[in-house]
């Protein structure tokens, strides 16, 4: 066997020694590692004296039956006028224990969902009584989370912010910081099915919210027609 036979040789060997140590360290890791749970609420943001919707999502679940969370805000900024069950969440309830703090909760005793994955636990409605520009922490505390055993499924909190928007009277009602076509499409779907907006919906200036403002939008963004009169 020539030197440089020998040396490749010697290389492999190596290389297998190597890979063989690595083997042998992944296997005493545990077979499967699961994700750890987090409970999140989205950030929002809505005009003044305007309403929107955030969520609040439990990520990572496995065999989720029931739930008791908290969520704290500072009430002079906005207030929670409702809150609704997520989709298979079973019997739901609500509470307010006071300004800027509410509670939401499942009882389910018979019929125990066994809820996977990542889990829309309750829909906030808000609504924002601060000046344009202030804001809000909207911040979570989990009392439980229940697998379908009533087993603790441990998990860890992520809070959200609540922005009161300021109003740039520009026309950008979906908030991208540009205004196109997509911000017509926003304030009819304002009028329509009352979805948030981040601008002031009256673009003509009468004090009401009509298709009139759609149609005046449209045409600023055609030609060039003045907004806010």
């Amino acid at each position: 066997m020539g030197r440089e036979e020998w040396k490749v040789r010697m290389k492999g060997i190596e290389i297998a020694a190597s890979l063989a140590i690595v083997l042998s360290l992944l296997c005493l890791l545990p077979a499967s590692a699961s994700a750890q749970a987090v409970v999140a609420i989205e950030n929002a943001s809505a005009l003044p004296n305007e309403t929107t919707t955030t969520n609040v999502i439990a990520y990572n679940v496995t065999n989720l039956g029931n739930f008791g969370i908290t969520v704290t805000y500072d009430p002079s900024v906005v207030n929670v006028t409702d809150i609704s069950g997520g989709p298979g969440v079973g019997t739901f309830g609500w509470d307010r224990i006071s300004d800027g703090k509410v509670r939401f909760y499942t009882v389910n005793t018979l019929e125990i969902p066994s809820l996977s994955g990542d889990v829309t636990l309750a829909t906030l409605t808000l609504k924002a009584v601060g000046a344009a520009g202030s804001e809000s922490p909207l911040n979570l505390e989990i009392g439980k989370l229940l697998d379908n055993k009533s087993n603790p499924i441990p998990a860890i909190p992520k809070n959200g912010t609540v922005i009161v928007s300021v109003l740039r009277r520009i026309g950008d009602i979906n908030g991208d910081d540009e205004v196109t076509f997509d911000d017509v499409i926003a304030l009819a779907k304002h009028i329509y099915f009352r979805a948030p907006v981040y601008d002031d919906p009256d673009v003509n200036g009468d004090d009401e919210v009509t298709f009139d403002d759609v149609i005046l939008l449209a045409k600023h963004i055609y030609f060039g027609t003045p907004i806010y009169p």
